[in-house]
């Protein structure tokens, strides 16, 4: 129901009653997620993404995540190719200098390491090659640096380096 203010009531120059009623416009109430915060164009809820409409969406959404995907993979690996000199004088100092150290935490705050977290990105397919090949514990920098694990807790170390070379795989970062 439509609230009348004094604004919105103008009476007739007679004084007998309305003679007009400016109704203003109502704005539809914006959509909000459980937390009560606004919806932004990315997380709007599409109605069903398995049937009609909704499964155009979801195909279409698929092919553009694969090909952003596969874009941003072969940057990186590009990157990496400019960076290998530099990341294995970094690796190969790191063994050196940590090879006696049993404490982890005291291996990944060697300079060699941190300098390789520095990297950025670019670091990953490089850190995904050495594991494969040489396994050492690269599991924090790759951690730090992609900001996803996909090891479960409790996980033996060849379980995750098992783990991390499949996602580098379905990544395209790594044959």
């Amino acid at each position: 129901m439509e609230q009348l203010t004094a604004r919105s009531v103008k009476f007739s120059p007679s004084g007998h009653g309305l003679a007009h009623v400016e109704r203003k416009p109502t704005r539809r109430p914006k959509a909000k997620n459980r937390r009560g915060l606004p919806l932004s164009g990315r997380f709007v809820p599409m109605p069903s993404a398995f049937t009609g409409r909704g499964a155009l969406r979801a195909a279409l959404s698929l092919s553009v995540d694969s090909v952003t995907v596969d874009r941003k993979a072969a940057i990186l690996r590009r990157q990496a190719e400019e960076l290998r000199s530099e990341f294995n004088t970094l690796s190969e100092q790191w063994r050196r200098d940590t090879q006696h150290l049993s404490l982890i935490s005291k291996k990944v705050a060697h300079p060699g390491y941190l300098r390789i977290i520095g990297m950025g990105e670019a670091a990953v397919p490089l850190l995904l090659e050495a594991l494969r090949n040489k396994p050492a514990h690269w599991f924090a920098a790759l951690k730090a640096i992609t900001n996803f694990d996909p090891v479960p807790t409790g996980s033996n170390p060849s379980a995750a380096r098992e783990l991390w070379i499949n996602w580098g795989m379905e990544q395209g970062l790594i044959d």
